[in-house]
């Protein structure tokens, strides 16, 4: 579950990396349908983006769904 605003952020963010390091090649992005229930107000989607770039270097990939923390909790927005 996730608002529409964040999802379009991730979306154009992953989108733009893959054609900015994919000089030749593809970029396909996917969306699927996973599922929907009566009882749910949205369905699931499933989105992936798929890129022949240069990729992300494998000691740098354990770091990417690492959660985002604020280096200082004073400043966080609420």
């Amino acid at each position: 579950m996730g608002d529409a605003l964040r999802l379009q952020q991730v979306l154009i963010n992953i989108a733009g990396n893959a054609v900015k390091f994919t000089e030749v090649g593809e970029i396909i992005v996917t969306v699927r349908f996973v599922k929907a229930t009566a009882t749910m107000v949205q369905p699931q989607l499933s989105f992936s983006i798929r890129d022949t770039g240069i990729g992300i270097a494998p000691e740098a990939q354990q770091n990417i769904f690492d959660g985002f923390s604020q280096a200082e909790s004073s400043t966080a927005r609420c």
